[in-house]
């Protein structure tokens, strides 16, 4: 009998433990904007306490901020970063119960420009040849992440992407390479190239439409090699 009390007593205590009811993920917002870092916690027992910290001072201990200018404790022990600037981006932590979650917080800024364009200075694609389709971002931070689609097909699987280079801040270019091969079948497809950045899913985008216009390659080395072969002729006769 005493053992079923004592188990009946566990069970009780055990509906009353700490609960973290949503735990903490990594987080971005836009600079200059407000980013909420989720440590939703119930059953706060005697003797427990939450505890928030910009690794590794602390920032807020259960429902009170130590800076109020910088953090907010909202709901149920949530913290707000406002203002969010480059000094917040790092790494936050929630301790809750004797559990420990980490979280990341990045910073970011959109792009100022996106292009997208035809690779090797070309203004139309070459027809039934490998073209790179390039979106270049320009000065966002970090440098802008990418997806392509095809219509509604995403297929950013199959581009490549490299970032330029990265200023102190964070800031820099980036690109991305989809290979595409026009031809008379794919005309009218419409390719779109989406630019992010922490805080900002789909911060700008792009688009091109293949037409018909394109250049045939196989066309284009025939007339050319029609044009040194007479050139030639021409110059036989010269002599």
């Amino acid at each position: 009998m005493r053992g079923i009390i004592c188990l009946v007593i566990l069970a009780i205590s055990g509906l009353d433990a700490i609960t973290v009811t949503r735990a903490p993920a990594n987080t971005g917002v836009l600079i200059g904007n407000n980013a909420t870092l989720y440590c939703t916690v119930t059953n706060i027992g005697a003797g427990e306490s939450v505890i928030w910290k910009k690794t590794p001072l602390v920032i807020g201990l259960d429902g009170s901020s130590t800076n109020t200018a910088k953090y907010a404790i909202i709901g149920q022990y949530n913290v707000v970063v406002m203002n969010a600037q480059i000094a917040d981006e790092g790494q936050f932590e929630c301790e809750a119960g004797g559990n420990q979650y980490s979280i990341m917080l990045s910073v970011g800024d959109v792009p100022t420009g996106l292009s997208i364009y035809w690779g090797a200075n070309l203004n139309t694609p070459i027809m039934n040849a490998a073209n790179n389709l390039t979106c270049q971002s320009t000065n966002s931070r970090p440098p802008a992440t990418f997806k392509w689609y095809k219509g509604t097909t995403d297929v950013t699987s199959q581009a490549l992407t490299l970032n330029g280079t990265v200023n102190s801040n964070g800031y820099g270019d980036s690109y991305s390479y989809l290979e595409v091969t026009p031809t008379s079948s794919n005309s009218g497809d419409v390719y779109r190239c989406e630019a992010s950045v922490p805080g900002r899913d789909n911060a700008l985008n792009e688009t091109m439409t293949l037409s018909g216009g394109a250049a045939d390659v196989a066309h284009s080395l025939t007339m050319m090699a029609a044009a040194i072969l007479g050139s030639f002729v021409l110059s036989s006769y010269a002599h």
